[in-house]
């Protein structure tokens, strides 16, 4: 008698474990299928973003595989300024820059194209992060301020 109770427990403790060992094992798999297909591959639903703080608005922006980087800014620093320089820093510490000697005058609420021509190999189809050193100077005079900003988006085929 004492045989048979204990049998009955070994085997309603076997099918418990057995049952539940399934469940797990499906859900482990399912988990393993989503993650297969990049349900879980969050870097990819990660918006494109352009940052220049509160002088300069960013309204368009695009990093291509060649390594250019082209951001379209609006002048929020509420008098107008003449460009000093144009400084775009790669992620593994190679710069570009761009001649902004030829723009003049940026006029209050006025859009311009910066563009830093490609010196470095960005993987298309892939999301990169590129600093950007923004430096100005009031027409009225002043000293040359700098604005830190950042560029990160998917690279565009060139």
């Amino acid at each position: 008698m004492r045989f048979r109770m204990a049998t009955r427990r070994a085997q309603a403790a076997l099918e418990f474990l057995t049952t539940y060992g399934w469940m797990i094992f499906m859900v482990l798999a399912a988990g393993g299928a989503l993650a297969y297909f990049g349900v879980f591959d969050f870097e990819k639903s990660l918006p494109d973003q352009c940052a220049f703080g509160f002088d300069f608005s960013c309204s368009r922006h695009v990093l291509l595989s060649d390594g250019t980087v082209r951001v379209e800014l609006a002048n929020k620093v509420g008098e107008p300024v003449e460009m000093v320089s144009f400084i775009c820093t790669y992620q593994h510490g190679v710069s570009s820059s761009m001649d902004v000697s030829s723009l003049g005058t940026w006029d209050v609420g006025e859009d311009i194209t910066l563009t830093c021509p490609g010196t470095t190999m960005l993987p298309p189809n892939e999301r990169a992060e590129v600093s950007v050193l923004l430096q100005y100077r009031k027409v009225s005079g002043g000293f040359i301020k700098g604005v830190q900003g950042s560029v990160t988006g998917t690279v565009v085929e060139a």
